[in-house]
């Protein structure tokens, strides 16, 4: 069984969040001083998929995301929000 279909709104803001969330990750590490290299150790990764993320290449997982709130010391929610708001439209 198919899931309804989600409202065009509603997928160009998923679309969105996916293209701003890589770039909120790597400014909230770069605004911290963490080198590439020590987030992906963070998350056990190493520095080039740690770059994949915040190239947009690839979504983090949840478990991953968490970990990254946790080294920024932030919440997953502020990473959210911060990304929500690159994506609005002005």
């Amino acid at each position: 069984m198919k899931p309804p279909p989600k409202h065009t709104g509603e997928n160009q803001l998923a679309e969105a969040l996916r293209t701003t969330l890589g770039h909120t990750l790597k400014v909230l590490r770069e605004e911290r001083g963490i080198t590439l290299l020590e987030a992906a150790h963070w998350i056990d990764t190493d520095a080039s998929a740690m770059r994949n993320l915040e190239l947009q290449s690839k979504l983090p997982s949840m478990e991953r995301l968490c970990l990254l709130a946790e080294l920024y010391g932030v919440e997953v929610s502020e990473i959210l929000k911060r990304a929500e708001d690159a994506a609005q439209p002005f």
